[in-house]
């Protein structure tokens, strides 16, 4: 109704293109997250201590619509092969350990896809650890069975260390990834001197780890400074409350950008045996299995702290917006034009201008979310054709994205032509 044929056709086809590079994209993310997995597994058995593609995974099937995840299995399963022929792994078995894993990242994020629409953030973040902690059981342990049969290694302690490293993978480089994708809302304020204070906090927090984390395990046990070990252990906590108040101060994407830093530094100083989770008597990896868990205590705690901090400012507002507040919309279902009583863009968060009528509304609609609203205000003629309540997502200045509800009032006909007659909520 809004576009002409060859518009359509144009749109179409740039969907097409867009959604082929979203694919390559997730694959060459997840090829260099599996490569950098690799590089650090154990040169005996091959077992890897660190296994970010299964985060990769998740991240891409949360934030893609179900009918694309074929497509993702199938690139990703490619991309797998690849470097598996590149680094002469046992193909059968590596094969068929990569399809575990997907299975266990697609579970991981059906669930916590069928909880979102209903659940707060908070209820959100608690089924995706709970469901991470629980599907990565069978995923590892049905991968150490399948390696036993080509490896002579123990299935139980294959099991142990793949399930370490899927759950830590997963916790840590999930929240990272779809912060940068603007999976949730993320407060982001004008001022300079905000945004200046929060690239101050990340600058701190990189010297800080660096520090921390580059010592040496030599450094650590000489008898001249035997305090320093304790010390520098106790201040581990330093670049987490650094990289908790970059994301309260700046927002989700500057906030990822912190933690995916601390990682880096992190699992480069862990991997070459320097920093304060360095012990000469743990087992091969064990140290890597270690500082995974102190980045994920630093993941779900800035999460945690996205939460609790949305849920008392809303972007574009310097004041709190009650997911009580209305902001009524008539749609002149002729040319889809919007009038609100009280347009909600500053309160919102959303460029004003991309409120006045679908076209542009619909160019900042989630991908998932984009087709069910373009025949939700086409076809608003025929409104008892449709669902009087719809739930969607509107990307944010920052990149975040808003959960709104959408209800239905009416079709009424005035002088000019019919008009939808609606509203829009916050999701509570």
């Amino acid at each position: 109704m809004y576009l002409s044929d060859t518009g359509k056709g144009g749109v179409v086809r740039e969907a097409k293109l867009r959604f082929c590079g979203g694919v390559l994209a997730w694959a060459l993310l997840y090829y260099a997250a599996a490569w950098v997995s690799l590089t650090l597994d154990d040169p005996i058995g091959h077992l890897g201590f660190v296994w970010f593609p299964a985060a990769v995974a998740v991240s891409a099937f949360m934030y893609l619509d179900y009918r694309r995840w074929f497509a993702l299995v199938v690139a990703f399963i490619l991309t797998g092969i690849v470097i598996d022929l590149q680094l002469e792994h046992e193909l059968l078995a590596s094969s068929a350990i990569s399809v575990f894993t997907l299975l266990g990242g697609m579970l991981i994020a059906w669930r916590v896809r069928s909880v979102a629409t209903r659940s707060d953030d908070l209820q959100v973040i608690m089924h995706w650890i709970l469901a991470t902690f629980v599907i990565t059981i069978p995923a590892s342990l049905l991968g150490a069975v399948w390696i036993s049969i080509f490896e002579n290694l123990s299935v139980g302690a294959t099991f142990g260390i793949w399930w370490g490293a899927n759950v830590t993978g997963i916790l840590f480089l999930t929240p990272v990834l779809m912060g940068l994708l603007g999976y949730r809302i993320g407060e982001i304020s004008d001022n300079p001197k905000v945004h200046a204070l929060g690239a101050l906090a990340l600058a701190a927090m990189c010297v800080a780890a660096w520090y921390i984390f580059d010592a040496d395990r030599s450094d650590l046990a000489q008898m001249e400074a035997p305090w320093r070990s304790p010390l520098l252990f106790a201040m581990t906590g330093i670049p987490i409350i650094l990289a908790v108040t970059t994301t309260v101060v700046s927002g989700n994407r500057l906030g990822s950008i912190a933690l995916l830093a601390l990682g880096v530094i992190v699992i480069y100083h862990s991997a070459e045996g320097r920093g304060p989770f360095f012990f000469g008597t743990m087992r091969q990896g064990g140290y890597l299995l270690l500082a995974q868990c102190y980045l994920v205590a630093t993941a779900l705690l800035v999460a945690f702290m996205r939460v609790f901090t949305q849920s008392v400012k809303r972007p574009g507002s310097g004041q709190a917006l009650s997911a009580d507040d209305l902001f009524i919309y008539r749609l002149h279902i002729a040319d889809g034009r919007f009038e609100w009583d009280r347009k909600p863009g500053r309160e919102l968060g959303i460029e004003a201008a991309s409120l006045n009528r679908v076209a542009t509304l619909l160019e900042l609609a989630h991908p998932e979310d984009r087709d069910a609203m373009s025949a939700r205000f086409a076809q608003g003629a025929m409104a008892s054709a449709t669902d009087p309540v719809c739930v969607f997502r509107l990307t944010l200045r920052d990149g975040g994205w808003l959960r709104l509800v959408d209800r239905r009032a009416a079709v009424i006909e005035e002088a000019q032509g019919a008009m939808l007659v609606g509203s829009w909520q916050l999701q509570k």
